[in-house]
């Protein structure tokens, strides 16, 4: 991931979160994986076992900055069979799943 967003004391105005749970979890029920973050953040990466992952952008609006990209790679558990996100054991399922999301901060 790559933030750049307005900052402020408390990342009330921009934020991104990352969380993680289990299916039938919500976004409110599950674990911070890495909280909010505003300003600009150097890239860098975050590795989860968890089944879901929610990823919650903010803003108000107010400011143009370039916003964030995020990517992902799928995993496949070799002991269970079982997808996962971490990339520290199994192989990649069906070659390599990537996705890069990018959102930007725009004010009207």
């Amino acid at each position: 991931m790559d933030v750049d967003l307005d900052y402020d004391w408390g990342c009330d105005n921009d934020k991104v979160k990352v969380k993680g749970g289990s299916s039938g979890q919500s976004y409110d029920s599950s674990s911070t994986i890495k909280a909010s973050m505003c300003g600009s953040e150097k890239a860098f990466s975050l590795t989860s076992t968890k089944d879901r992952i929610w990823i919650r952008f903010k803003s108000n609006g107010y400011s143009n900055r370039r916003g964030f990209v995020a990517g992902y790679v799928l995993y496949n558990d070799t002991t269970t069979g079982k997808s996962s996100s971490s990339g520290s054991s199994g192989s990649p399922v069906a070659g390599i799943v990537v996705a890069i999301v990018v959102f930007a901060v725009v004010a009207l």
